[in-house]
């Protein structure tokens, strides 16, 4: 009787045994996968990185052919002209959406916005900030802002956050202002938060 229930108690314990078995291979997957997604995510942030150096780069490229005279190439002029809400035209502005807006609800001039923004230096000093403020308010053709803001401000629809390089000649040019430096390019985060009249 006792041998009998030997191959019972052994598959009972295999059965056990393939359960706990079971349970490390979950928590093992569980583990790898979110271990491939945080290097998945810190990969991606790495990879904007480099790609708003490479855009820093044509952009600034761009600017020194203009300065000498010397016409920007193509790939310089139009290196973001496939990139959805991606454009910059010759010595203009260079506009990169993040994540879209309403795309039905654009600012005109005589319109008063309000704009949350973070302003930030060739160097990667921020240098002013709406983050954890309210946002700001200015009227469109008004002269309140620099002339970038308002090209950049007219191409953004209300929801829409962008990425958006100022060059010197449409921010605040030789002189400078401030704690901007003389031909100083600008790069901003902007978001139309709403358009207010």
């Amino acid at each position: 009787l006792v041998m009998s229930k030997l191959p019972v108690q052994r598959d009972w314990e295999n059965r056990e045994f393939v359960e706990l078995v079971k349970i490390d291979i979950v928590k093992i997957t569980e583990f790898l996968t979110t271990f491939d997604i945080g290097m998945r995510q810190q990969l991606a942030v790495v990879n904007e990185k480099l790609k708003r150096v490479e855009r820093k780069m044509d952009f600034l490229e761009a600017r020194y052919r203009t300065s000498q005279g010397q016409p920007a190439t193509s790939t310089e002029q139009q290196y973001v002209a496939d990139a959805v809400g991606g454009e910059r035209p010759p010595q203009g502005i260079y506009l990169e959406t993040i994540s879209p807006g309403d795309n039905l609800r654009f600012p005109r001039r005589g319109q008063m916005v309000m704009v949350h923004y973070t302003g930030t230096l060739e160097d990667g000093s921020t240098f002013d900030s709406t983050i954890g403020q309210d946002p700001f308010e200015f009227t469109l053709g008004a002269n309140q802002v620099v002339a970038g803001w308002e090209d950049a401000i007219m191409k953004m629809s209300v929801g829409e956050r962008a990425k958006v390089t100022i060059p010197p000649e449409l921010a605040y040019g030789a002189q400078g202002g401030g704690v901007i430096p003389p031909n100083s390019t600008l790069f901003f985060e902007m978001e139309l938060v709403k358009i207010l009249s």
